[in-house]
């Protein structure tokens, strides 16, 4: 099924919905949203934990007095947290149309929203970082992007603590933070990628970028170098979103679509409301899902993200808490929006998220010693400390624990060191002259050829290997172990499991045995002639 046909099933799905009776409508919740959960006791003691991040969203999009009880919990939990910890805003730290000049209208009240971000840091011990979204971008195309160097200098002055505000001088990124030495995070300003005005474009200090192929390029580059570490990467836009800008609203839209423009405009509308809805999903502007550059930034960086094997990659935009994982199993590849600092809006309910809520807070992070990561939603509260709406576990402890190596028995085990084994590759991709002819001959032979392999001893082999995390991209399956010395080493799978890049709906239908047929044209052995290579 194509892009456009899958489209087309969800614009009818949408219509379909629309007259259905109002009864059936009624019974949803406009701010559908999952239960809280009680704290889980498979959580690692707070002694144990490494690293913490605070994310936090959006903070220009209400009232500055809406915006209160949210630093006040983020306020009293930074005085809690430690130097072991940073707190990262996710964009859209204006309300509108950028930072204006000194003495043009509108700069005294942007200072003092800002500033309220300043005092609720404080003397936090942690890092800060500061992240543009598409709000904090001029209304002039021709010099939008000088207004988040303006907001740059301000904060970066205001906060007196370095380099805060990245990437740095409006460009694109990405630029990298070291949080510590396993855990990175990794700066967006996504809004480079789908504006229409002028951008900057250049000598960046570290590379150069002309378009959005030298920025995806140097993404790449920079992921790849990073694939033994944890990563958080921030951009202010969402890959994935249950909210208005990933194209869902509340169903009595359907029903009172002039509710989108006034929420008290209960003027039944029905077929008419549905059809208005379809056809905002189908439009709008860059910053909406449905909208090609924003369809295309997504894709791209989703595509680079899932070559690694533990990210989160957090966004704001839209106003609601969520959390998002990728499918694939065995990983930590999680998608965190955060955007409901100063107030919310709709936000849908399942579409595979883990969850959703419409309540005005923030993420956080929680990285332990034994690998365990953990995430919390938290709701402020007008008049009290706020609370906890959810944690969820987003990677489990490593394989082995640390300093645990060897079997526990005390009996010495077999040394296979010097053993070999005959195996062949994959024998599924054997194929008569009809295969061959249709799907064609590869490297089949190669495949289906039995080869005489060394045994990988475990327990000697580098003085002993310890595994520490399992892993493995969109296709490949794999194992990090650790030796003695503290040097890494990966185990991959030499064939590729199709199915697990493949949409859900193709993996029980005739496709997917077809894809795992054409990696056959992959050849077993080519990764034996990289190190000789590597050290000409």
């Amino acid at each position: 099924m194509t892009a456009i046909s899958r489209r087309g099933a969800r614009t009818l799905a949408h219509v379909l919905v629309g007259i259905l009776p109002v009864c059936a409508l009624a019974t949803r919740v406009a701010g559908a949203q999952f239960p809280a959960q009680a704290p889980s006791p498979l959580r690692p003691d707070s002694t144990q934990l490494s690293y913490q991040v605070f994310l936090v969203g959006n903070t220009g999009a209400g009232m500055l007095e809406d915006l209160s009880p949210t630093l006040r919990l983020l306020r009293s939990q930074l005085a809690a947290a430690g130097e072991n910890s940073a707190v990262v805003f996710t964009g859209d730290l204006l309300p509108c149309c950028g930072m204006p000049a000194v003495g043009d209208p509108g700069r005294e009240e942007a200072e003092q929203r800002l500033m309220t971000l300043v005092e609720a840091v404080g003397t936090f011990e942690g890092r800060v970082v500061v992240v543009p979204g598409d709000q904090d971008w001029g209304d002039n195309p021709a010099t939008a992007w000088q207004s988040v160097a303006m907001l740059e200098e301000f904060l970066e002055a205001a906060f007196d603590r370095g380099n805060v505000f990245v990437p740095d001088d409006g460009f694109p990124g990405p630029q990298e933070v070291r949080l510590t030495d396993d855990l990175r995070l990794i700066a967006l300003n996504t809004e480079w990628l789908l504006t229409d005005g002028s951008r900057p474009t250049g000598d960046t200090g570290d590379y150069d970028v002309e378009g959005d192929a030298d920025f995806y390029v140097e993404l790449e580059d920079l992921i790849t170098k990073r694939s033994s570490e944890d990563l958080i990467v921030v951009g202010h836009h969402p890959i994935i979103s249950n909210g208005r800008y990933g194209g869902h609203y509340p169903p009595q839209v359907h029903l009172f679509p002039l509710t989108l423009a006034w929420s008290k405009a209960y003027l039944p509308l029905p077929i008419v409301g549905t059809a208005a809805l379809a056809v905002r999903r189908s439009l709008g502007g860059p910053q909406y899902f449905a909208h090609t550059r924003n369809e295309w930034m997504r894709s791209n960086l989703d595509r680079l993200l899932l070559e690694h094997e533990d990210f989160v990659y957090v966004s704001a935009h839209d106003l609601s808490l969520q959390l998002h994982e990728s499918g694939v199993v065995g990983d930590m590849q999680k998608y965190v929006v955060t955007g409901s600092a100063a107030r919310t809006e709709y936000v849908a309910e399942g579409h595979d998220a883990e969850w959703t809520f419409r309540e005005q807070g923030f993420v956080s992070l929680h990285y332990y010693d034994d690998g365990a990561v953990w995430a919390e939603a938290w709701a402020a509260s007008p008049d009290g400390p706020g609370r906890m709406l959810t944690e969820s576990q987003l990677r489990d402890a490593r394989l082995v624990p640390d300093g645990q190596t060897g079997t526990s028995t005390g009996e010495a085990a077999p040394d296979y060191s010097d053993s070999t084994i005959v195996v062949v590759p994959e024998p599924a991709y054997e194929a008569g002259w009809l295969k061959r002819f249709v799907f064609g001959s590869n490297h089949r032979d190669v495949w289906t050829t039995p080869v005489e392999v060394p045994y990988l001893d475990l327990g000697r082999e580098h003085g002993g290997l310890t595994p520490v995390k399992r892993g493995g991209g969109m296709q490949t399956l794999s194992v990090r172990l650790e030796a003695a010395d503290g040097n890494q080493y990966v185990l991959r799978s030499v064939n590729k499991d199709a199915q697990r890049s493949l949409p859900e709906e193709w993996r029980e239908t005739l496709a997917a045995p077809i894809y795992q047929d054409l990696l056959s044209k992959g050849h077993p052995f080519s990764a034996f002639i990289v190190p000789p290579l590597a050290d000409a």
